[in-house]
């Protein structure tokens, strides 16, 4: 098992321009710079329109890659992603998936645990995959070295549930077993 890796390297991208773009700190938009929380440029929206279709809208997709992970055993048994977000109970996963060579692999990983009212669970810290969940990715040694693997994420707004919520991204971490 190796320590917790964070990555070195942030970059986004977006499906479409009107989907929402991530910045350190206000009007930043270099991910790589200084140790601030990464967040969304503005809240990120579910308005129900009755009769009409909703609006429920989605972040760029984030990539955190060259975590720089040392030690890595040369049989991958599984490996596990961390994340630390401020959702404030309303943001949800909708991608959460590996990436090597600029292209996501393996399963989506997304987790739309709920509590008994539907809502968010408040907790922060989520963790995707384990000891043994290798996320239907044929993991290599060679590819978790490699400095194009990592993690892609995709957030959107609550499936059922009118809000305006700003997300924070504040750490993301990878261990492999």
């Amino acid at each position: 098992m190796t320590n917790w890796h964070t990555p070195f390297n942030v970059t986004q991208h977006a499906e479409y321009e009107k989907n929402i773009q991530w910045q350190r700190g206000p009007n930043n938009f270099d991910l790589n710079l200084g140790v601030a929380p990464i967040q969304t440029v503005r809240e990120i929206l579910y308005i129900s329109n009755d009769g009409h279709a909703p609006l429920r809208e989605k972040t760029w997709f984030i990539h955190f890659t060259d975590f720089r992970i040392e030690n890595v055993p040369e049989t991958i048994s599984g490996l596990t992603v961390r994340t630390t977000l401020r959702r404030k109970g309303r943001i949800l996963d909708e991608t959460v998936m590996l990436r090597h060579n600029d292209v996501v692999i393996g399963e989506n990983k997304i987790n739309y645990r709920l509590d008994d009212m539907n809502h968010v669970p408040v907790n922060n810290i989520t963790e995707y995959g384990g000891t043994l969940d290798t996320w239907n990715a044929n993991l290599t040694k060679a590819m978790i070295e490699d400095p194009s693997f990592g993690v892609t994420l995709r957030l959107q707004s609550h499936l059922f549930y009118p809000h305006k919520e700003t997300c924070i991204i504040d750490k993301v971490e990878i261990r492999v077993y």
